[in-house]
């Protein structure tokens, strides 16, 4: 009776991983000899159950529960990032580290999830180019990354995945359309689709629903060719003061890195006559988001001042930037 009280509360311990790891009843780091210790407490437990029968079935259960602890205790192995010598690489990869390497991800800002991507990009093509023994350590720990998730300050929760930068390393290459788009002529999915990519790029509390957005006076948007899957958009309005035009909206997604998206939508968008609305464009930008503002600059926007306080969560100030149209 004592055996069947102690065999219990070890299969209770395992289930909440209160006992002593496997990793501590066979030091190796060897998975293979962690199943063989979990089989052998697992017969042995099982034989003092019920003998022969027992072993077997115990040994069986000791083989389920060792998976489902190496499933639940698994750590991200960031091995690979430590193999990435060159200087140049060096900001890259200690954003990542930075970025991953706690159990919560957890990211100061929304645009970090966009970050995280753009340096996983940067190495991805460092290693295709520079470290192809590196290739497959590289897609593996992409591959782990998989269906992880991580949290913006107002909640909104995402999940990560880098099957984009994973083509990306095997020399597939992303193929897009543009089109322009009408609020009057927008269909429900469009709606639904650029909220949900809303979200990704500004969080829940910040993301326009279909009523706001069909108050717009239209857009670009970018799509991947084929499966038509919603990549980028740029959107516009009167501004305030109603002698000039506002773009209120400039979001990708986070995995569409270093495709050229935002200078290309906003391209698109500078190719058309907008004169009726006056001389001037403008457009809000988190003073933290040195990215963006390169890319605004680099088209022709100039700093115009401050909004102070601005934007939330985090409590920031906004630079206006403006160009002629």
């Amino acid at each position: 009776m004592k055996i069947q009280n102690s065999s219990a509360q070890v299969f209770s311990n395992l289930l909440r991983q209160e006992a002593v790891p496997l990793t501590a009843l066979c030091p190796s780091s060897d998975k293979v000899s962690r199943v063989f210790a979990a089989m052998l407490l697992g017969g042995f437990i099982g034989a003092c159950l019920g003998g022969h029968t027992g072993a077997f079935v115990g040994a069986a259960v000791g083989l389920a529960i060792s998976f489902f602890i190496e499933i639940r205790t698994t750590s991200r192995d960031l091995s690979v990032l430590d193999q990435i010598k060159d200087p140049k690489m060096e900001q890259a990869v200690k954003k990542v580290q930075e970025l991953v390497s706690s159990k919560t991800i957890t990211f100061t800002a929304s645009q970090e999830l966009h970050t995280l991507h753009d340096r996983v990009t940067e190495i991805t093509d460092h290693v295709k180019t520079n470290c192809p023994d590196l290739n497959k350590p590289w897609e593996v720990f992409l591959r782990s990354m998989k269906g992880e998730k991580g949290t913006y300050p107002d909640g909104t929760e995402v999940t990560l995945d880098f099957s984009r930068e994973i083509s990306r390393l095997e020399g597939k290459k992303t193929k897009m359309i543009f089109e322009r788009w009408t609020p009057s002529k927008t269909s429900k999915r469009a709606l639904d689709e650029m909220y949900a990519l809303q979200v990704e790029c500004f969080g829940k509390k910040f993301a326009w629903g279909p009523a706001q957005l069909q108050h717009l006076d239209g857009g670009w948007l970018a799509r991947q060719a084929g499966s038509k899957e919603l990549l980028g958009f740029v959107l516009y309005r009167p501004d305030l003061s109603g002698s000039g035009m506002e773009i209120s909206h400039v979001g990708r997604k986070a995995d569409a890195a270093k495709l050229g998206i935002g200078e290309r939508l906003l391209t698109y968008l500078f190719s058309e006559d907008h004169s009726h609305y006056g001389n001037t464009c403008s457009l809000h930008v988190r003073a933290s988001n040195v990215a963006a503002q390169a890319l605004y600059r680099k088209l022709g926007f100039t700093d115009a001042g401050k909004d102070y306080f601005y934007y939330g969560d985090p409590l920031e100030s906004a630079l206006v930037m403006t160009r002629s149209l």
